[in-house]
């Protein structure tokens, strides 16, 4: 959740006495105003995309034998198998994602693009559900007040972290409410260590869950922990900063008119002229300081940008304004 003073940005660049009265977190007039936004969704477990319910024709009922079973489901002539799988994975939560799963018929696996028309499935056709029983992975969780719980979770590698591991903690037993605090806290952090490394005195890395387990690296007798700690910051992009920029200096009013232009993620470029007092022109670097948006000049670490918004930044006792792109 973002901060209650957080106002977004502005849609009129021209505006600058609503981007100070910003600034000063004075609430501005709404004709150049937009609500901050909401922070991105993690990825999808799956790229499945689902064919509309009125072209998928007759109904038929099949028999799944899977590891847990046998179950009756219901798929249509013009469902795709990955469609079906999909729908498996959100009807049972115990089975794992599409990607995991695997269906056979006859002794041959299907293809996620085939629909059940073109394989000739008819009423009352067994498959055969298989799947890897998934990885276990040792869950620690540390509270604000530096208590520790921790519990083994199982954990399909082909799955998006944090859906994975909500899914893996209602398995557990643990409410919506409590599964929701665990993944969404912007006050949690997260770890991951390789069942190798554990005692040796390494240092944690930091687990991105926006990634699937198989692209964070996780594997079977990992450790996952959640670290109670300070509010992480939602960083602004470079390219978002980028731009025609106007810099004041107090109390001298020195002023200065420049670009900045983005050098990747973590770096910026400002290039422009020194108006006020005497005209000097001037190129420099900064780079983000760790996940912050505070970024600092290149040969010194003491001179840095404080970013309140991506068109905003103050610096000691000067402030500058971005003016457009």
């Amino acid at each position: 959740m973002r901060d209650s003073t957080d106002m977004g940005d502005f849609l009129c660049s021209c505006c600058m006495m609503h981007k100070i009265w910003w600034a000063v977190k004075i609430i501005p007039c709404q004709c150049c105003y937009r609500s901050a936004r909401a922070p991105p969704s993690p990825p999808p477990s799956h790229s499945v995309k689902m064919t509309p319910p009125g072209q998928l024709g007759a109904r038929i009922t099949v028999t799944l034998h899977s590891n847990d079973g046998d179950m009756s489901f219901g798929i249509s002539e013009y469902e795709t198998v990955g469609q079906a799988k999909l729908r498996l994975f959100e009807e049972y939560p115990l089975l794992p994602p599409p990607a995991a799963q695997r269906l056979h018929f006859g002794g041959i696996e299907f293809r996620d693009g085939d629909t059940f028309e073109q394989l000739g499935v008819t009423e009352g056709a067994v498959f055969k559900l298989s799947y890897e029983p998934g990885i276990h992975v040792d869950f620690h969780y540390t509270n604000k007040h530096g208590s520790t719980s921790s519990r083994t979770i199982t954990l399909w590698r082909e799955e998006v972290l944090l859906n994975a591991i909500a899914h893996a903690l209602r398995r557990e037993g643990m409410s919506e409410g409590s599964v929701a605090r665990a993944v969404s806290d912007e006050h949690h952090h997260w770890y991951h260590r390789p069942a190798e490394e554990r005692g040796d005195g390494n240092q944690d890395s930091e687990l991105c869950l926006s990634t699937t387990g198989v692209d964070a690296g996780v594997q079977e007798g990992d450790a996952v922990a959640v670290i109670y700690g300070e509010r992480q910051e939602e960083l602004i992009s470079t390219d978002e900063i980028a731009g025609c920029w106007c810099c004041v200096c107090t109390p001298y009013m020195c002023t200065s008119c420049f670009r900045k232009e983005a050098d990747g993620p973590n770096g910026l470029v400002h290039k422009g002229c020194l108006i006020f007092p005497l005209p000097f022109p001037f190129n420099e670097s900064r780079r983000r300081q760790g996940q912050t948006n505070k970024f600092a000049k290149h040969d010194d670490e003491t001179n840095v940008d404080h970013y309140t918004s991506s068109c905003f930044v103050c610096n000691g006792t000067s402030f500058s304004v971005r003016l457009g792109p």
